[in-house]
């Protein structure tokens, strides 16, 4: 009987075309392999650098890395290192990178793509001469969209993350012969993230056991513990910080278990061929599709069998799966947006690299070639069409909005940003933060003082959002200090006047929109949309020749 079925499904022609698909792929794969030299990795190694250079220029940077550089700008390195972490959630790693640049007066938008393209392109030199991976998929991977667009073009600590994997992989093999250079790299991975301590756990422990039962090494785990430990000790939070996160948390749309469920089986398959996380949105915030969920889950199933089986068989399946369930708890309980889900790429990649050197014999799983196929294809497809978006449209809307405030010397006056205010459905008021004033990050670091009496209390060296939960009487008594400094001549996005002033003293009838203007985030194939808006006072119109700039 399995005979036949075996005979009837080689007759099918389906099956034929697949196989026959499968086998030019694994063609074209050998003809890369036989290629002599290492010119065609210099040229993959080129191409990505002038690329990122020349997407970078086009860049217009978004609040994460604005707020990062103005960390650096204006705060201290005591501060940097002992007091911002506690709010920011953050390691201290990508602010000291960047405190030179900023402190030296480097510009802003320069320094972040020189920075990245220094990290992020010494993990795509690493990847592309070292890692055992076949020699056509090391040529393409650099340019798919997690590694070369978010963990590239946008310059976050993430670029920093790509590196310690790959310097991970690199020192894996020998962590028992030398386990200072594999310790040392977990730490730098601690370094890079919360959640890179997280999975450096994740990997320390399954080491441990390894360490237990060969009796050695266990020194330099206690190294390592200490070490992250101190780390930790800098990042707890304080009771008065939100972490960008106080006034979403009455805006779920899903609980902790499902967050849990798509961690867990969907965020995988999310960031190599589907897209259940169709926009760029908080976790716990996203509004899934219920089929999506289904189908995205069944493909996670299938990825985690494939590489549970493949892990078995290479001892290796326990290095990816403690670290990642850790990852996943603990992305769903705390705070998870949706670049975070490609540190699961990452992991992927790193345990795939250390598998592919690992002893043991190989296994041919048919189907496989093909699914890698699509997946690269996939993913060299998001990655062209957000450069092309980031081409086109404006990715944020900072750096337009700072060349409007100057073109019209706006800065020469009294300006005020938006704060955080939440209303529910009736439109009553839930909560306000007064400290919460994203949109003047964005346009700050075009500027060398602080333009907004309301951010930052007005202080250079507090320009930037501080993450902290004022009180009500904090709150009040900001308000009763922007009253006494007198009415604002400019405002930035939409100020909650009616907090702070009667509105037969102040309301938006006393001002004209005069700028609008709309940013599109690309999100793998898709883009989120953001926005910013100028007011000025009536009577200032007209002096300061914004006449055919009011928006009708």
């Amino acid at each position: 009987m399995k005979e036949k079925i075996l005979t009837e499904l080689k007759g099918s022609s389906v099956l034929k075309a697949v196989l026959g698909m499968e086998n030019k792929v694994i063609r074209f794969m050998s003809a890369a392999k036989r290629v002599p030299g290492k010119a065609p990795e210099w040229m993959v190694v080129a191409v990505y650098a002038l690329l990122h250079l020349l997407v970078g220029a086009v860049h217009e940077p978004w609040y994460d890395e604005a707020q990062a550089w103005q960390i650096a700008r204006s705060a201290s390195l005591w501060e940097i290192i002992f007091e911002i972490p506690h709010y920011e959630g953050h390691p201290q790693l990508w602010h000291i990178l960047l405190y030179p640049f900023a402190k030296l007066g480097v510009p802003y938008e320069l320094s972040l793509s020189l920075v990245t393209l220094v990290v992020a392109g010494s993990a795509v030199a690493l990847l592309v001469f070292y890692a055992p991976f076949p020699r056509i998929v090391r040529w393409i991977l650099p340019f798919t969209y997690f590694l070369f667009y978010q963990y590239g073009i946008v310059a976050r600590p993430y670029c920093l993350m790509f590196l310690a994997f790959v310097l991970l992989a690199m020192t894996y093999q020998g962590r028992h012969e030398k386990p200072c250079k594999y310790t040392l790299c977990l730490f730098f991975l601690c370094l890079t993230s919360v959640y890179g301590i997280v999975i450096a756990g994740g990997l320390a422990f399954v080491w441990l056991l390894e360490c237990i039962k060969e009796k050695k090494n266990i020194i330099w785990l206690a190294v390592l513990l200490v070490a992250a430990l101190l780390l930790a000790a800098t990042l707890v939070p304080r009771e008065n910080t939100y972490a960008m996160y106080s006034l979403l948390k009455e805006e779920a749309t899903n609980n902790f278990w499902y967050r849990l469920y798509y961690m867990l089986f969907i965020s995988l398959p999310d960031v190599l061929i589907t897209n259940v996380f169709y926009q760029y949105s908080f976790l716990n915030c996203m509004k899934f599709v219920w089929y999506d969920g289904i189908i995205g889950g069944l493909l996670g199933v299938v990825i985690h069998g494939l590489i549970f089986s493949y892990g078995n068989k290479k001892k290796t399946a326990a290095t990816f799966f403690v670290p990642f369930v850790a990852f996943a708890v603990v992305t769903s309980f705390l705070y998870c947006t949706a670049h975070h889900i490609g540190i699961s790429l990452l992991l992927f990649l790193f345990w795939w690299w250390i598998s592919l050197e690992a002893p043991g014999q190989e296994t041919s799983y048919r189907g496989v070639v093909l699914l890698g196929t699509a997946m690269l294809c996939v993913m060299i497809q998001w990655s062209a069409v957000a450069v092309i978006n980031e081409v086109q449209t404006d990715f944020a809307v900072g750096r337009r909005a700072a060349e409007f405030i100057k073109e019209y010397h706006l800065d020469e006056y009294r300006m005020m940003t938006e704060w955080g205010v939440l209303h529910d459905d009736d439109g009553n008021l839930i909560t306000s933060d007064t400290n919460m004033c994203y949109g003047a990050c964005d346009v700050a670091p075009y500027f060398e003082h602080n333009l907004f009496f309301n951010f930052g209390e007005g202080e250079d060296s507090k320009n930037y959002v501080s993450h902290v939960i004022p009180t009500e009487a904090e709150n009040e008594s900001k308000y009763k200090k922007w009253r006494e400094g007198g009415y604002p001549d400019v405002l930035l996005m939409n100020p909650e006047l009616s907090l702070v002033w009667k509105p037969e003293e102040l309301s938006y009838k006393d001002y004209v929109m005069v700028y609008f203007e709309k940013g599109e985030m690309p999100w793998k194939a898709n883009v989120t949309y953001s926005m910013a808006v100028i007011y000025v006072r009536r009577d200032l119109v007209e002096k300061l020749g914004l006449e055919d700039k009011i928006c009708k």
